[in-house]
């Protein structure tokens, strides 16, 4: 009897265990997905998106890249932004994306005026009023990568 139930709790503690695995790793690909997802279709359409900053360039109109919205932003360096995966809903929301700065200056989301603060030579955080905060990666000349939450 003392065998039967001592194989029940090992044959438990294996399940669970397994169950615990199944969701941490579940959270690190939910935590990472967006910006997985938005470097990826960067690679993927870079050549589009160069050829939307040239048409914006040559006729100043901002046109979007299938699967994103573009915007452009003006200020003292301003950009093309390309929103690419929103998650909630204001006044707790996220975003997710990329921007041209035609200077190669990075900026705070929306080109706001919020101060970026350097984490490492390429990577840049900014804290708004309230918890409003974000990040900004550098991803090659005159690209960014950016997340912004609220």
């Amino acid at each position: 009897m003392r065998n039967k139930t001592k194989n029940i709790f090992i044959t438990l503690g294996v399940v669970i265990l397994l169950v615990l695995v199944f969701i941490v790793i579940s959270i690190v690909r939910a935590i990472n997905f967006p910006e997985k997802e938005a470097m990826s279709y960067f690679e993927t359409n870079r050549e589009l998106l160069q050829e939307s900053i040239r048409n914006y360039e040559a006729a100043k109109q901002v046109s979007s890249v299938e699967g994103t919205k573009a915007i452009y932003w003006n200020g003292e360096h301003p950009i093309i932004q390309y929103d690419m995966v929103s998650e909630g809903l204001l006044p707790s929301a996220k975003y997710y994306g990329f921007f041209y700065s035609f200077d190669d200056v990075p900026v705070a989301f929306q080109n706001g005026k919020d101060a970026l603060i350097p984490i490492s030579d390429n990577e840049w955080e900014w804290k708004g009023s309230g918890d409003n905060r974000g990040i900004v990666r550098k991803i090659e000349s005159n690209w960014y990568y950016f997340e912004a939450a609220f």
